[in-house]
């Protein structure tokens, strides 16, 4: 299907809660790789704070130890920043181990229920108080490759004009990564 699309990156995820040991997700990730290689696609493990691979550390385990160069890592600022947003780990990753960042914000004290929260409460880029200048000068330095976007799944949005919704997205990623002196 990821053919037909034209697509070249497919993310994998776990929704779940699931605990699962990173050895036997490390050997799934591998097979996901290794299957795709023909298909010349990337795959890229996102981890979100209320699955069963619940932060950057789980998910960078994971990559690692399925080593296949076409797998990798999707940087979502909202499970970053609602997961131990572990700066040091960010930086000390290996170069290119992130395919894609997905920006948005949100408030500096977690909501009760996080999984509602990443479902509909998203913030605009810029228009919370995650420290995305720190986390995007972290990806620029390290993570040259990586593609960078909105992804603000938001009832406020959906509520607006699909393309109303779509140009805030744009102009306030644009000004976050003007501001965070963010190039490709």
């Amino acid at each position: 299907m990821a053919r037909d699309l034209g697509a070249h990156l497919v993310t994998v995820i776990e929704p779940y809660g699931c605990p699962i040991e990173s050895e036997v997700a490390a050997d799934a990730f591998a097979h996901v790789c290794d299957s795709a290689v023909g298909e010349d696609l990337r795959i890229q493990l996102e981890f979100m704070p209320f699955s069963g691979i619940a932060d950057l550390r789980s998910a960078w385990d994971i990559v690692r130890q399925a080593g296949r160069p076409n797998g990798g890592l999707v940087l979502d600022a909202w499970h970053y920043f609602r997961s131990d947003h572990d700066h040091e780990l960010l930086k000390s990753l290996a170069p290119n181990a992130i395919f894609s960042v997905q920006l948005s914000d949100g408030p500096i004290l977690p909501e009760s229920d996080l999984w509602l929260a990443a479902a509909q409460n998203r913030r605009l880029p810029g228009a919370g108080d995650f420290d995305l200048m720190t986390m995007l000068a972290l990806v620029h330095d390290g993570q040259p490759g990586a593609t960078v976007g909105p992804e603000v799944v938001s009832t406020d949005l959906t509520a607006l004009d699909p393309r109303q919704a779509a140009q805030l997205a744009v102009d306030t990623t644009a000004a976050v990564l003007a501001a965070a002196h963010y190039s490709a």
